[in-house]
């Protein structure tokens, strides 16, 4: 989620090739090569990107835009390596015009509500706590 982060168009073209470079999008499951895969979900609204940026990248095929009631979509190995949440079908994310702030001057980071955080701070908690099998197990369960 990388909105309201003040990326400039030239920021967007450095995080764009970094992602087109790369093999990792679209992830497939190794169990199904050849399989459709997800691109990276990316937020990107209320930055300083030129709408031509944007549009070329979509031009391009390394993104594909959705919209939240028309869910993201899979991609075939090779296609596009970005999921883009756009406003409304057919157009791009809302950015600020003029020059971004300097970073002195920029605002504090908006909060953004996760809602999947809380169990994913539990299952990192589980997956660092030692596991107890057998008699080890009962031993402890006994205190």
């Amino acid at each position: 989620h990388l909105s309201d982060c003040a990326i400039t168009a030239e920021g967007f073209e450095h995080l764009m090739s970094a992602i087109e470079e790369t093999e990792l999008y679209p992830l497939i499951n190794p169990q199904q090569p050849g399989a459709k895969g997800w691109p990276l979900y990316l937020r990107l609204e209320n930055n300083y990107i030129s709408e031509d940026a944007i549009r070329q990248r979509i031009d391009s095929g390394l993104i594909q835009t959705f919209t939240k009631q028309s869910k993201a979509q899979k991609s075939e190995p090779g296609g596009a390596k970005v999921n883009l949440v756009v406003m409304r079908e057919n157009s791009s994310c809302p950015q600020k015009q003029g020059p971004p702030p300097a970073p002195e001057n920029a605002p504090p980071p908006k909060h953004v509500h996760d809602k999947f955080a809380e169990d994913q701070q539990r299952l990192t908690q589980q997956q660092h706590q030692p596991q107890q099998f057998g008699w080890q197990a009962n031993w402890m369960a006994r205190g």
